[in-house]
């Protein structure tokens, strides 16, 4: 199973108006997307693993963007996916799940589906991860970037990053956050909270929006 979680998102009349774009975090995961605009064709696309929080450009009033949220582990195999996604008349999200199951697949390299969920649940050295998974040091960070084209340093730190911000809705002292994340100080997780989210902890703490993504399937 590759598919990891379904989304839509509508843009309309207000957030036209007000001219308010939504923040997406960075999540470890790629998505097949599929915008659909009044008259025109939809389109299909898939998502990069971004390195920092990220603005979707506004797209007309009306105007429909659903998403096929994949495994960090998974690979797109098909070449042609986007041509047999293209080639139904209608939405049929039943069809676009069956051809996207069919064109993705666990990726071959069965450690990595290991290493990914060893870095997402706890925090160590990557020296102690590749332990872990019984590999060498160098045998673990080709591993990832491989498969991932991320180095293991970057799902290190987003997987730190992440657990530490909903450590921060959750009204835990940020001393003791940052300790306990293995940041140095409290002024290196500000750092790091302005680097992946663009915001300091603390303004992160009040957008109820970032919060709700924290806890939607993504790698950690």
């Amino acid at each position: 199973m590759t598919i990891a979680d379904y989304w839509e998102f509508e843009e309309n009349a207000d957030s036209q108006s007000t001219g308010k774009l939504y923040p997406v975090l960075p999540d470890g995961c790629r998505d097949i997307i599929c915008i659909s605009e009044a008259n025109k064709s939809s389109r299909w696309f898939v998502s990069p693993l971004y390195d920092n929080t990220h603005y979707p450009s506004s797209l007309p009033s009306g105007s429909i963007m659903r998403g096929y949220r994949l495994h960090a582990y998974s690979r797109i195999n098909s070449e042609d996916l986007f041509v047999k996604l293209s080639q139904g008349q209608d939405e049929n999200l039943s069809r676009e799940r069956s051809i996207i199951q069919e064109s993705t697949s666990r990726n071959k390299a069965l450690a990595l589906a290991e290493a990914l969920s060893v870095i997402a649940h706890c925090h160590q050295p990557i020296s102690r991860y590749a332990k872990t998974c019984g590999l060498s040091l160098r045998s673990f960070q080709r591993l990832l970037g491989t498969h991932t084209g991320k180095s293991a340093n970057y799902w290190r730190q987003l997987a730190r990053i992440r657990n530490a911000g909903r450590r921060v809705f959750n009204h835990d002292r940020l001393c003791d956050i940052a300790l306990e994340a293995g940041f140095s100080d409290q002024a290196h997780m500000t750092r790091e909270f302005k680097r992946w989210f663009k915001c300091s902890p603390a303004q992160f703490s009040l957008n109820p929006e970032l919060q709700s993504q924290l806890y939607q399937p993504a790698f950690a």
